[in-house]
Formats: structure tokens, C-alpha cells, sequence
């Protein structure tokens, strides 16, 4: 008996945001029918001995509509509500990332490992998407027993204004007597509306698919030129390493205007390949990457910018002395930069 319970408990531990959104579901389907039941929509008996074939198959088809539909809602919102390893805020939002949180991305905490991370729950997302949630869960519902409705009984409905406006229940019977004007009006608006859609989700989607190739392309070509540039400085082939410096310059520019200074996780990458370029001494840095490193202190309650000290657990990334971590820490922001534009590709998509 204690296993069983135990069980049962890790169960809905586990799946405990499938539950309530499960239980919001069937909460809204309650709503819904007592709001059709009391302006009389189901004073009927279910009649099949007319057509019995052809209302079976149109019952079972919207119930397999509804269904999918409820259920492509509630896995967005699940999914939506459950932490990945590129964004471990409260929201999706990359602009809602805590400077800590952005460490944690940085530092490649155990608790962020792509493989077999545990996702935790926003809750606080989740209740803030109850109103949009419900507003879709009902309009699905409604549409489904609309249309459970019209298949037992196809005569034009006026139950929804004979209990409020007795006077106008004929009327609007007789408008929507013959639907076919008024069901090509709202198709043909629909049909507009969803192709500037895709249209405009099409551009925006290549687009940034674009950004993340040439993204990708710069900061490998970037990582390995200063690199070579180093060695051949070491080597004192100064004629070579000029000549490096003459590519590697333009595509580190071209790299830094790509990426947007707004996003916490952006600005740290700037930072971190203006100091890997102009790394001559761990305690050298260019006056761009001064500039950027003060504008992160400026921007983070955590740094004392009047001493201009930083937290113990930031000085291996911000000011550490070994060159190799810094190419590492380049490398996982990277990682974390490109996953989360290839999300809003397909996201836009």
C-alpha cells in the first residue's frame, strides 16, 4: 500500500503540469456546457435513426478535431512552461536573463548539461497565460459543441437571443438562414490574413536563419585567426601575423555589429571576443572591451562600481588569466546564442 502511494506521488510529481493544465482543460469544457445548458442548447435527446452513418462519422470527426486542437494548445503551453538548458528565466523572453542566470550559461553549470538536464516549471509563466489559456480552451469547446449541435439539428439556432431579445430572434434567424455570403466573407478574410502571415514569418525566419549561418561562420573563423595571429607573434613571423590581423580585423568588426547589445547574453559575448582579440597580457584589455566590461558592471546590481570589484564567482570569466578558459567561455555563450536564434527560427516559422 505504501508503494503504491509512493508511486503514485512521484507520479504526479513528475506530471504534475500536465495535470492542472489537464484540469484547466476540463474545468473550461464544465463552463462551457453550463453556458450552453443554460440558454438551452441541449433541450435535445441524441437521435441517431436519421443518417445514422453519416452523423456518426461527423460526431466522431470533430471530436478527433477537438482533440487535436486541445491538445497542440496544451503542449504549447507545457513545453513553453518547462526550463531549457539556453534559457533558464522565468520566460522564454532572452530579455527577461538575470546577469546570474547568464553566468550560469557562461560557467556551464552541471545543472544546465544539455544532456539530461532537469527542467523545472515556471509557474509563474504558466499563471500568467491562465487568461489566454482559457480564452482558447473555451473557444475550442465552443466551436466543438457548436458543431455536435448543428450536426444533430442543421435548422438555424435562436436560443442565444430568444431568452434575451425575443423581438430580434427572428430576425437574426433569417440572416443567418442561408450562411454561404457571410461563410465566404469570413474565409476569404481569413485566407488574407493567414498568408501575410506566412508571409511575414517566412521573412523574418530566413532572415535570421541568415544571421545564424553567417553568425556561426564569423565566430569560427574569429576564434582561429586569433589564435593563429598569437602564435605567429610568438614565432616573431610579424609580416604574417599582420597579414592576419588585415582579416581578422573586418570579420571581428562584422561579428561584433551582428550581435545586439540589448540582450544580456550578447553584450557578454562582445565582451568576451573584444578581449580575446586584443589579448596581449591577462591584465590588457582594449578600451572597447572597457567600455562593454562597464556597462555590464553599470547594469548589474551585483558589481560595486564606485571600487569597480566584481563577484568572486565572475573574475575567472571577466578577469581571468587563463587564455584557453576564455576561448571555452566564447565557445559555450556561443553555443547558447545560436540555440536560442535557431528557437526563434522555428519558432517564427
Amino acid at each position: 500500500m505504501q508503494c503504491t502511494i509512493f508511486t503514485l506521488m512521484e507520479w504526479i510529481k513528475k506530471y504534475r503540469l500536465e495535470l492542472a493544465t489537464g484540469s484547466l482543460v476540463a474545468a473550461c469544457f464544465l463552463v462551457e456546457f453550463l453556458w450552453a445548458w443554460f440558454f438551452g442548447a441541449f433541450d435535445w435527446k441524441l437521435d441517431v435513426t436519421e443518417l445514422p452513418l453519416l452523423r456518426l462519422s461527423g460526431w466522431m470527426a470533430i471530436g478527433l478535431c477537438a482533440y487535436w486542437s486541445l491538445r497542440a494548445i496544451a503542449q504549447h503551453f507545457v513545453i513553453k512552461a518547462r526550463t531549457a538548458w539556453w534559457e533558464p528565466g522565468l520566460t522564454p523572453d532572452p530579455d527577461d536573463l538575470s546577469w546570474d542566470e547568464v553566468f550560469q550559461l557562461v560557467a556551464f553549470e552541471s545543472t544546465l548539461d544539455p544532456i539530461g538536464v532537469e527542467k523545472q516549471i515556471r509557474w509563474a509563466w504558466w499563471r500568467r497565460t491562465l487568461i489566454l489559456q482559457a480564452a482558447l480552451y473555451l473557444l475550442v469547446w465552443g466551436i466543438a459543441l457548436s458543431a455536435f449541435d448543428l450536426i444533430r439539428d442543421p435548422a438555424p439556432r435562436d436560443f442565444l437571443l430568444s431568452k434575451v431579445s425575443p423581438a430580434l430572434s427572428k430576425e437574426v434567424a433569417a440572416a443567418i438562414g442561408n450562411p454561404t455570403a457571410y461563410l465566404a466573407l469570413v474565409v476569404g478574410s481569413a485566407t488574407i490574413f493567414f498568408t501575410f502571415r506566412q508571409i511575414r514569418a517566412k521573412v523574418r525566419a530566413d532572415s535570421r536563419q541568415q544571421w545564424i549561418i553567417q553568425a556561426r561562420k564569423l565566430l569560427g573563423e574569429v576564434v582561429a585567426m586569433i589564435d593563429a595571429h598569437r602564435d605567429q607573434r610568438a614565432s616573431n613571423s610579424f609580416k604574417q601575423a599582420e597579414q592576419t590581423w588585415g582579416k581578422l580585423n573586418p570579420a571581428r568588426l562584422e561579428l561584433e555589429l551582428m550581435l545586439n547589445p540589448s540582450e544580456k547574453d550578447h553584450r557578454l559575448l562582445l565582451y568576451l571576443i573584444q578581449r580575446f582579440a586584443s589579448w596581449r597580457h591577462p591584465r590588457q584589455e582594449s578600451q572597447d572591451a572597457r567600455i562593454v566590461k562597464r556597462s555590464i558592471a553599470e547594469a548589474y546590481h551585483g558589481w560595486d562600481t564606485a571600487q569597480a570589484s566584481i563577484p568572486e564567482k565572475w573574475k575567472p570569466i571577466i578577469e581571468g588569466e587563463d587564455r584557453a578558459e576564455l576561448v571555452s567561455y566564447i565557445l559555450r555563450l556561443s553555443h547558447v546564442v545560436l540555440k536560442r536564434e535557431w528557437e526563434r527560427v522555428k519558432h517564427t516559422r
